[in-house]
């Protein structure tokens, strides 16, 4: 049985730390999984500048079919993020705080959140690098917006070992606004307990492209011990719901 496929992760442009998809790889991977849609974020540019950066990933998805544009910026260029959220109609906010070098509860970031919050624009937060990142240092920012969705990269951990599981899945027990990113995560059965225990809907499939390899992030989801109308959720239907595309 074949799904429809949207990628809410993948880093696209000339890198800083060298990887990321460009617009020929995009077109390439669209060949091989015709149904594919994708949320196209900016890697981190090698001038640090974010404003260029996007204007070549907008110019980039309408050449580009089904993907969509994702807004990153600085927090560190707080008044410039600021305006770049009020001006942006890209249907989520993506935050690196690891490479960013900022923790997610200075001021700065949490300005940006707020800013977010009020365009309702759904916060992607690359999540478990540390010592930024760590859920535990993620989990104070949160609570501190309940009522605003916050998609935390590789299931809010990167080890896969005892505490950072513990911690992690303490956000999404804890904190319903938020949701589930699968990269990474080697581990099916992390998955398999957060569609058992959060709920499919709050599970989202993402590739972590192009430092995680695309079709094994794929299979990671095919081969999950859950229903196909749950996979068709993590594969698609929910990064739309989320993204607020399916009110287009």
């Amino acid at each position: 049985m074949s799904f429809p496929i949207f990628d809410i992760h993948c880093l696209f442009g000339d890198s800083l730390f060298e990887k990321s998809e460009s617009a020929a790889s995009m077109q390439t991977r669209r060949d091989q999984y015709p149904e594919l849609e994708a949320l196209l974020i900016p890697a981190k540019p090698k001038d640090y500048l974010y404003p260029g950066a996007m204007e070549e990933l907008r110019v980039a998805t309408k050449s580009l079919a089904a993907t969509f544009p994702c807004l990153r910026v600085d927090p560190w260029r707080s008044k410039e993020a600021e305006e770049l959220i009020e001006q942006s109609r890209e249907p989520a906010v993506f935050l690196h705080p690891f490479e960013e070098h900022m923790y997610p509860t200075h001021k700065n970031f949490y300005s940006v959140v707020e800013h977010a919050a009020k365009k309702k624009r759904p916060v992607i937060i690359a999540s478990g690098y540390l010592p930024y990142s760590h859920a535990a240092q993620i989990l104070p920012l949160i609570r501190d917006f309940p009522e605003h969705p916050f998609i935390l990269t590789h299931g809010a951990q990167i080890n896969i070992c005892g505490l950072h599981i513990t911690e992690a899945f303490e956000i999404f027990e804890s904190c319903p606004n938020t949701y589930f990113e699968t990269s990474g995560i080697y581990r099916q059965d992390y998955i398999e307990r957060a569609v058992s225990e959060l709920g499919a809907k709050r599970v989202l499939f993402g590739s972590g492209g192009p430092h995680y390899d695309f079709h094994y992030e794929l299979k990671r989801i095919l081969y999950l011990n859950v229903s196909d109308s749950d996979r068709h959720l993590i594969l698609y239907k929910n990064a739309r719901r989320v993204l607020g595309l399916d009110l287009e």
